[in-house]
C-alpha cells in the first residue's frame, strides 16, 4: 500500500481485500478464474485438423516435457485421445527463458471470429475522470485461467514430441483466437 494513504484509507483498502481475499491465490498453483463464463470454440461442421509434432531439438524436448508435467499437475491440461491435435512451439523470451505455446494458426483459421470490437481508448479514459484511486494487478499465467468448455477441449488437443502423446486443454493456452477485432 501507498505510503500516501491515510489510515482511514488504508482501512478501507484492507477491509476490502479481506471480503474479495477469495479472488487471491496464496499459493503457486494456478487456479482457473472464479466465473461462470467459458471460452467457446465454434469450428461449426469443419473436420477435425491434426497436424504432426514439430521437429524439436533434445534441449526443447526436455522442456516441453517439463512444462507439460507443471500443466499436468496443475490441471491445465489432460491426456486424450482427441482427433484435433496442433503442434507445440517454444518461444524464446527477452530474458532467455521460454516460453510454452500451441500453434492454433489452423484451429484459428476455421474457428468463427468474435467480432465484439475494442472499444475506444478515450471514451474508456473518460469513464476515469474524477476517480482517485487506481490500482494496478498483473494476472500470473492469464490465459490459464480462462476455463476451457467442456464440449470444445479436444479441439484444444495438442501433440507433445515425446511418444507423440497428445493433450486436450482444460484452460486456454496460449495463443488462441481470443482478442476483441479491431474494428
Amino acid at each position: 500500500m501507498s505510503p500516501e494513504l491515510s489510515d482511514e484509507q488504508r482501512n478501507k483498502l484492507s477491509e476490502l481485500l479481506r471480503k474479495f481475499s477469495g479472488l487471491f491465490t496464496k499459493t503457486d498453483k494456478l487456479t482457473a478464474a472464479k466465473t461462470n463464463v467459458k471460452h467457446r470454440i465454434f469450428t461449426g461442421d469443419h473436420a477435425p485438423i491434426n497436424q504432426r509434432a514439430y521437429r524439436v531439438s533434445p534441449t526443447e524436448r526436455r522442456i516441453i516435457h517439463e512444462e507439460v508435467q507443471k500443466m499436468l499437475d496443475e490441471g491445465i491440461v489432460q491426456p486424450s485421445e482427441s482427433p484435433w491435435s496442433s503442434p507445440i512451439v517454444l518461444v524464446r523470451k527477452k530474458d532467455g527463458s521460454w516460453r510454452f505455446c500451441v500453434d492454433y494458426r489452423k484451429l484459428n483459421s476455421v474457428t468463427k471470429k468474435d467480432v465484439y470490437p475494442l472499444p475506444r481508448i478515450d471514451d474508456t479514459l473518460d469513464c476515469l475522470k474524477g476517480a482517485m484511486f487506481f490500482s494496478s494487478m498483473d494476472l500470473r499465467s492469464g490465459y490459464w485461467q480462462i476455463e476451457i468448455d467442456e464440449a470444445d477441449r479436444e479441439k484444444t488437443a495438442f501433440i507433445t514430441p515425446k511418444a507423440y502423446t497428445s493433450l486436450k486443454s482444460c484452460r486456454l493456452v496460449s495463443v488462441m483466437h481470443l482478442r476483441p477485432s479491431r474494428e
